[in-house]
């Protein structure tokens, strides 16, 4: 397998496991060694979507004009758990770009890559999404709702899950934690699984079925509609014989 060299006085450069897609779709010419353990955000991904609310900057230029909200990125993050060698692989305008490269640099330290047992300089594939959002959870006076309450959102879920044949094989089950935007006007976007099974399949799924919802009803705040965070477990549960 081939290394890039040349970084920090001929350090080999790994590439993160879990960004394949990312990085085969927009950066297939470089050649690098997996890595065993990728990089990570201290705190995982409740702190970074906390440091995401806190310190995304939005420019002028209205997101919601945007065909796309993400911009695609890829960075180094060296054996100190610095970042560095920040390019924006696929990118909005110039305005956003330079706000994701901004916002990257700003990222406190991280979690090194490890290979084989030991600490890596590890390239990062990074996918960052502008939405403005205008409420979390705990400040909206109404939640979201999916139109005809809670025993419609669970028909819904039961009617359209499609349970990973191979899962079923295997018998694996539990809970996907996913994580989503209602807009104001109950359009269904920015879907994060927060916590997952540790099998793909199950949770591509879940988030397939929150992504093909019909809209919701908004949440309100001050009687008015508001773009609003909606977190939403997903139970895989197999039938028993007999029930």
């Amino acid at each position: 397998m081939a290394s890039n060299r040349g970084l920090d006085g001929g350090d080999t450069i790994y590439v993160s496991t879990d960004n394949d897609r990312l990085k085969q779709s927009l950066d297939p010419d470089a050649v690098f060694i997996k890595v065993d353990k990728k990089p990570e955000f201290e705190g995982g991904h409740e702190k970074m979507s906390k440091y995401i609310e806190k310190n995304l900057r939005y420019p002028d230029v209205n997101a919601d004009s945007l065909i796309s909200k993400t911009v695609y990125l890829k960075f180094v993050v060296t054996e100190r758990g610095d970042i560095k060698d920040i390019t924006v692989l696929k990118g909005l305008t110039p305005a956003y770009d330079a706000e994701a490269v901004r916002f990257v640099s700003s990222f406190p330290k991280m979690t090194p890559g490890m290979k084989d047992g030991k600490v890596v300089t590890t390239h990062f594939y990074y996918e960052l999404r502008f939405m403005k959002i205008d409420l979390p959870e705990q400040y909206a006076d109404k939640m979201p709702r999916f139109v005809g309450g809670e025993g419609a959102l669970v028909a819904y879920i039961r009617q359209n899950l499609k349970y990973p044949k191979e899962a079923e094989e295997r018998k694996i089950e539990g809970r996907v934690l996913v994580r989503f935007v209602v807009s104001k006007t109950g359009k269904i976007g920015d879907i994060q699984v927060l916590k997952g099974v540790g099998y793909h399949p199950l949770d591509a799924e879940a988030y397939r079925i929150v992504k093909d919802m019909p809209d919701w009803e908004p949440g309100l705040f001050e009687g008015k509609p508001a773009s609003v965070y909606f977190t939403l477990p997903i139970v895989y549960r197999l039938r028993k014989l007999g029930k």
